[in-house]
């Protein structure tokens, strides 16, 4: 579920909210007109997908351990595998 989570996160968030900065409200034509390039853009992009990610991640594990079923403090390691996983389902995203 956290897994999942992550995953579902950070594809939306890289495909649905990328389409809208660049089309409909064409985000990324005011940022190309400043002395940044695309590349900078979509390297954003898949940031802001990783960093929700973990967000979601955060949220969920916060249940879990509230509600008592995480059992160990080891389970914080999965913080940095949301990111990861955030990472490459939001360059996914962007590719789509």
């Amino acid at each position: 579920m956290v897994c999942q989570s992550a995953m579902f996160t950070a594809s939306f968030e890289a495909m649905y909210s990328a389409f809208s900065r660049m089309h409909m409200q064409r985000t990324w034509e005011a940022i190309i007109n400043a002395p940044l390039s695309l590349d900078d853009c979509t390297v954003r992009g898949v940031d802001v997908a990783g960093t929700k990610s973990v967000i979601s991640v955060l949220a969920i594990l916060a249940v879990i351990m509230v509600l008592g079923y995480g059992h160990s403090w080891l389970a914080l390691w999965v913080l940095p595998l949301g990111f990861v996983i955030g990472l490459t389902f939001g360059a996914f995203g962007l590719v789509m």
